[in-house]
């Protein structure tokens, strides 16, 4: 449909806008200076085992923080350390004050010339409930955790998968596995697209946010007609403020007051 096709690949949208990016370097806790492998590098000829402790530690530890222990307790080793007290301590740094200053510096400038810190795959935290995918996370915190320490570009891919509440329709999901014609392998029980969009639209709406820009990438692994325009539809059903506006950029050759929709499209997932 040629009203779907620019999310063929990717999109534009802010906060007033957000919009389509490259994957953005991963912003790094100022206090953790080593790997928490690095125990396990020390002794280990590869890679591989590692990675897997670290990943198991990481898991376990996330669990201990969801069933409500204190996050200081649930610091396990070989675990990255996730804690309240450490992001409020990034928000006194000057690591925090020259992010801010930068995105000030930029405000006046096109999006193209702007500098972002991102995060590749964002949505696959193990803040969230855990899943197969998520048991290979790529990040600690929440979307809106990682806003508040000053992510402005955050990635999403995005499947359109059979869903076991929806008795086997399928629906646009957010996971981090192989594209359709692999199966979606690595694809279980994740978030739809419906469920993840309200954690990046409730940050906007928080009294001070409302002056934002959020990059938000979309990985294309839909690959069906239907699934483009669901995923559009939720875009534009979900990105909008307590009036009712819509936080999508205006989107060329349509009149203002239709200027709904995500304004770009373009290949960045090749």
């Amino acid at each position: 449909m040629p009203g779907t096709r620019w999310l063929h690949r990717a999109v534009v949208v802010s906060v007033t806008s957000l919009t389509v990016i490259t994957p953005a370097p991963v912003i790094a806790d100022p206090s953790e200076q080593t790997s928490p492998t690095a125990p396990c590098d020390a002794v280990s000829p590869i890679a591989i085992p590692c990675v897997a402790l670290n990943k198991f530690a990481d898991a376990v530890a996330a669990e201990c923080r969801r069933v409500g222990i204190a996050d200081a307790h649930c610091a396990l080793p070989l675990a990255h350390k996730v804690t309240q007290a450490a992001r409020d301590a990034y928000l006194q740094s000057w690591v925090h004050r020259t992010a801010q200053f930068q995105y000030a510096l930029a405000d006046p400038l096109p999006i193209s010339q702007a500098q972002w810190l991102g995060t590749h795959n964002s949505f696959n935290s193990l803040s969230d409930s855990f899943t197969l995918s998520h048991a290979d996370s790529n990040q600690q915190l929440s979307l809106a955790q990682q806003l508040d320490i000053d992510v402005r570009g955050l990635e999403l891919d995005l499947h359109y998968l059979p869903r076991l509440e929806l008795l086997g329709k399928r629906e646009v999901t957010v996971c981090h596995g192989l594209a359709p014609n692999n199966g979606n392998l690595g694809c279980t029980n994740e978030p739809p697209l419906t469920a993840v969009l309200p954690q990046i639209k409730n940050w906007l709406n928080i009294p001070g946010h409302t002056d934002e820009v959020i990059l938000l990438y979309l990985e294309d692994e839909l690959r069906d007609a239907t699934a483009y325009s669901s995923a559009l539809a939720t875009l534009e059903d979900t990105l909008r403020r307590p009036d009712g506006q819509s936080d999508l950029p205006p989107r060329p050759g349509r009149p203002r007051h239709q200027r709904l929709c995500p304004a770009a499209a373009a290949d960045v997932t090749q």
